[in-house]
């Protein structure tokens, strides 16, 4: 009986090799990373607070964290900012917020309203993104975003911005509404 080697060394060729770097494992993983949270909670309330008295309170539905991309998404956002004396100073509620925490930049989506009693005045839209480095509160051209004051002016229009350095608010397109003078 004669077997050959042949036979072998073909079953040899067919066997995976004893040691390989397989990178598709190491991307997939990548991959997985950057699409789900690391951490998820829910029905969340954040206090930040001096020694005597809360400055902010943020709630949120729902709270997603991912650490390889270093952002925070929330859902469901309403927020409290009280002043020195403990007095509410402004308040907010926004759909979704995406907080990036290398930059402290956020992009903001749905349903945003924003009032503050220091500024007398509000906002409105669907879309802010703020830039944190800069100071500066842009709306999307696409979106309508309104600003309003207690007096009762209103104006609204697209592409609003603003320079929160410099306290100047601007619109690119389709701007209307009414300024308010008080006697």
């Amino acid at each position: 009986m004669k077997t050959g080697l042949f036979p072998i060394l073909a079953f040899l060729l067919f066997l995976p090799p004893a040691c390989s770097f397989n990178y598709r494992d190491s991307l997939v993983i990548d991959e997985i990373e950057e699409t789900v949270p690391n951490i998820r909670m829910t029905g969340v309330i954040h206090r930040t607070a001096s020694s005597d008295r809360i400055l902010v309170e943020m709630s949120a539905d729902r709270s997603e964290s991912y650490e390889k991309v270093k952002k925070i998404i929330l859902f469901g956002v309403h927020f409290r900012e009280y002043d020195s004396q403990g007095n509410l100073a402004a308040e907010g509620r926004a759909d979704r917020v995406e907080y990036f925490t290398a930059t402290k930049n956020a992009e903001i989506r749905g349903n945003i309203e924003i009032s503050s009693r220091r500024e007398e005045g509000g906002i409105r839209t669907g879309y802010l993104y703020w830039d944190d480095k800069s100071r500066i509160l842009k709306g999307s051209t696409d979106e309508l975003t309104e600003i309003y004051d207690d007096e009762g002016s209103s104006l609204s229009g697209r592409g609003f911005e603003a320079d929160l350095k410099r306290v100047i608010i601007s619109f690119l397109q389709a701007v209307e509404g009414d300024y308010v003078v008080s006697d």
